[in-house]
């Protein structure tokens, strides 16, 4: 069987519409979608999904659509996102390793729990992957946590977790990234290498906020190093693994 890809974006160019089209002409009755979001959350995978419904919706002949579930913790993934960093790891021998996040207002991850009695309603509540948070990002974030840190063979206390990318008033996903990095530094961390695993490409907004803010906020809090671990980008091993999950989203015998 022939496989025909193309990238599209949730907003911008190449559009989803013009993805689906281009498939179209090279005679592709059947898409796997592929959202480039590890974690699950309704702005991000939730509202990539739904384009691309509508969008198909609009063909004349509609095509036949399958998607790549969330792969917060599938081992292909976990594995990629190690053997980017160990070399990192070992090169800068960090004090602790902070896992950061892009944020999202509490309110998505209650409202993602069909039970209404578990997300952030109760300590621990991402300690496990459960019926109620099974959509839930924090839970998800957590999980990706777990397992990268097993990979790694990470000690406990080396390490935490926090988001990024705060906006508005209402109340986000804590801690917070910009005041965990500041404490570190107060706290006498002089090493510090922060992933962000809630993308598999470096993105500007990371660059930005992590490599260059974060990083002055904490020399400035009186760390002297932090290194942004870098993201999967075209490292053959998260290419591996990204045909692995597709595959894995097709029927059987394919």
């Amino acid at each position: 069987m022939l496989f025909r890809s193309v990238l599209a974006m949730r907003y911008g160019n190449p559009s989803i519409r013009s993805g689906l089209e281009e498939l179209a002409r090279r005679g592709c009755d059947e898409v796997v979608v592929m959202p480039l979001f590890p974690q699950y959350a309704s702005s991000s995978t939730g509202s990539a999904v739904a384009k691309v419904y509508e969008e198909a919706g609009k063909l004349w002949n509609t095509p036949f659509v399958r998607v790549v579930p969330p792969f917060y913790d599938h081992p292909r993934y976990v594995e990629a996102v190690a053997a980017v960093a160990r070399p990192v790891l070992e090169e800068q021998r960090p004090d602790p390793v902070q896992f950061s996040y892009h944020g999202v207002p509490e309110r998505h991850c209650t409202k993602s729990d069909p039970t209404g009695q578990h997300c952030l309603a109760r300590p621990g509540c991402c300690d496990a992957i459960v019926d109620a948070n099974r959509q839930c990002y924090s839970a998800h974030c957590h999980a990706t946590t777990r397992a990268v840190v097993a990979a790694l063979g990470l000690e406990p206390g080396t390490w935490s977790l926090a988001f990024q990318s705060r906006l508005g008033r209402t109340p986000w996903l804590r801690p917070y990234t910009d005041e965990v990095v500041v404490e570190l530094g107060k706290k006498g961390v002089r090493s510090l290498a922060v992933f962000c695993p809630s993308f598999v490409a470096d993105c500007l907004e990371t660059i930005e906020e992590i490599g260059m803010r974060a990083e002055e906020d904490f020399r400035e809090a009186g760390g002297e190093t932090l290194t942004l671990v870098p993201s999967l980008n075209g490292e053959a091993v998260w290419l591996d693994a990204a045909a692995a999950l597709v595959a894995e989203a097709l029927p059987a015998g394919t």
